[in-house]
Order: C-alpha cells, then structure tokens, then sequence
C-alpha cells in the first residue's frame, strides 16, 4: 500500500508480500499467481490492486493451503490547506463629469498545483463612478469557492478593489468691476 498527498505526479504501489503459519512452507517457490499487483493514481482518492483469492494457488501437493488475501491500494490525500489572495484592480481620475470604471482581480495562489480553473467567482469585479469620491467593486470572500478535490481547505483572502474621483482642481480669477 502507499498513502501519498497530492502533487499532480502519478504514484504506483507494486507487488504483495506471502507468509505462511508453517515453516515447511516456501511462499516464494510453491504459490503461483495469475494477476497483477499494480495499482496507479494521480487525483485525490483511492484505487486497489484488485488482489483476490482465486488469482493464488497452491503448487505443492503435500499443503492444503487457504489464502487470506488483503488487497494493496494507494491512496491520494488531499494538500491541506492553500491561499488564494484576490486584489481587485483600483483607479484614482480627477473630476472631468465623464464616468470611470475599473474592471478585473488579480489573483495571488500560494501553491502552483492550485490553478484559477480550480475555483468559481459569483460577483462582479467592476466599479464605476462619475461624482467626486470612492466606489467599491464589492467583492467578498462569500463570491469564491473552491471546486478542486485536490485541496481540502482554500482560503480565500479578498482586498476589494474600487474606483475614486478626486475633485478637479481650477483656479478662478475675480475681477472687481471698476468705473
């Protein structure tokens, strides 16, 4: 057996091992086996030899042999935790009466097995504004979810992005009527 946690990579466990309750016994010379004792596995999950009884016989004459077969299996446990760090994208324009908007996320992953395929966003990463002051996009953590067997806990850590208008700047000049 192999019990091993996901790294995208395919792992294989081979072969079995034979003892007999009699020393008399050779399980190397006097079983033979008509099967295979290989079992392969890239993703999250479990998969067996398949090892049976009926694929083991005895080759001696002088033994009645009962076979007790536990069969082989590898394993794939799932990475126990990753980050995933969403920054929404921001913009700053002074006043000019026109609307500004600010679109998109940059997304920041602490594991490279962890793709942006591997999680799901329900939100809209978008914020617009015309008047003097600040908007925000409104993303939030509740708007990402994992979808990836492969990880069993994602954090996701949101920075909200958002768009802001400074007022616009102008110098006026007062001239006093004179006569």
């Amino acid at each position: 057996t192999g019990t091993y946690t996901y790294d995208g990579e395919a792992h294989t466990v081979t072969g079995y091992d034979a003892e007999a309750d009699s020393k008399l016994y050779d399980e190397a010379t006097m079983i033979e086996f008509n099967g295979t004792s290989e079992a392969t596995r890239t993703e999250v999950g479990k998969t067996d030899m398949g090892l049976a009884e009926d694929q083991f016989k005895n080759t001696n004459a002088n033994f009645e042999v009962e076979f007790t077969v536990t069969d082989g299996y590898v394993q794939i446990n799932p990475i126990d935790k990753v980050t995933v760090t969403i920054t929404g994208h921001t913009g700053t324009y002074t006043y000019d009466g026109e609307a500004h908007t600010v679109k998109g996320y940059d997304v920041a992953i602490s594991n490279p097995l962890y793709k942006e395929a591997d999680f799901t966003f329900s939100g809209t990463s978008e914020a617009t504004r015309t008047e003097v002051g600040t908007q925000n996009m409104g993303l939030a953590v509740s708007q990402f979810e994992n979808t990836s067997e492969a990880f069993s806990e994602v954090e996701f850590v949101v920075n909200d992005g958002w768009v802001k208008i400074e007022p616009a700047k102008v110098n006026v000049t007062i001239t006093g009527h004179t006569g």
